[in-house]
């Protein structure tokens, strides 16, 4: 299963934000390791980026990475399949989103990659496993 972490913040009920302090100084912090649903939601998001045509024009480098990266997840979410199996893989980590499990995100990674590349790999994968109806 996936092993990574994901570090959330939450903003204090009686005081105002804190921006000024680091995490070691700052409110508690709860840790919850990462998902297939954050990890597809992370993928749609770096290809939506490495995508945008001004994003390209003044990052091309990191516009370019951005897209490595998304297709590196990409592959990962693809062993975690493999492995596990498409709902094998998924973890639920709280009530939000799990209405669908990853399978939105999924989704979303795939129209995003197809859109940043357009390889019809990632088009057959959307319109293979989401049915919007």
């Amino acid at each position: 299963m996936l092993m990574a972490v994901s570090i959330f913040w939450f903003t204090p009920r009686n005081r105002a934000y804190e921006d000024n302090v680091l995490p070691d100084h700052g409110d508690p912090q709860v840790v919850f390791p990462k998902n297939t649903s954050a990890t597809a939601a992370a993928i749609a998001a770096l290809a939506q980026t490495a995508s945008s045509p001004l994003f390209k024009r003044t990052y091309p480098e990191t516009a370019a990475a951005y897209l490595d990266k998304a297709r590196k997840g990409w592959a990962f979410l693809q062993a975690a399949f493999a492995k596990d199996g498409r709902d094998g893989s998924y973890q639920k980590i709280s009530h939000y989103g799990d209405e669908f499990m990853h399978d939105d995100e999924i989704a979303w990674a795939a129209a995003e990659l197809f859109l940043a590349t357009g390889d019809h790999t990632y088009e057959t994968e959307l319109t293979t496993h989401f049915d919007p109806s």
